[in-house]
């Protein structure tokens, strides 16, 4: 799961904010659609014969049509209500995240650290 990949040590903590957010059963859709994603994401860029970047998040990783076609896919296969639960628990999740990497920080320049 992304938030355990990127969370190590605060995942249950992460995990349960987002379920009191959201509830069980949003979150759990939520991990279902981001599995959806990856391979779809991966399948379209296979066929195109794309190389992915080695270390970019999803969302940066694949240009704006392909992100367009998963969300489509996303659509037809889950409804649309599924895909706008998935990018509201994504869109915690990486707030959430960034507070705990300090990404904020680590995005300013030096001078202003």
């Amino acid at each position: 799961m992304l938030v355990k990949a990127l969370a190590g040590a605060q995942t249950d903590a992460e995990v349960a904010s987002l379920k009191q957010r959201f509830g069980d059963e949003k979150v759990g859709n939520f991990v279902k659609v981001f599995d959806f994603v990856v391979a779809d994401s991966l399948k379209i860029v296979t066929e195109k014969h794309i190389a992915l970047p080695a270390k970019v998040m999803l969302d940066r990783a694949v240009s704006h049509p392909i992100h367009d076609q998963v969300m489509t896919d996303i659509d037809a296969k889950y409804g649309i209500a599924a895909d706008a639960d998935y990018h509201a628990v994504l869109t915690q999740a990486m707030n959430d995240l960034a507070k705990v990497y300090d990404f904020n920080a680590m995005s300013q320049p030096k001078s202003a650290m």
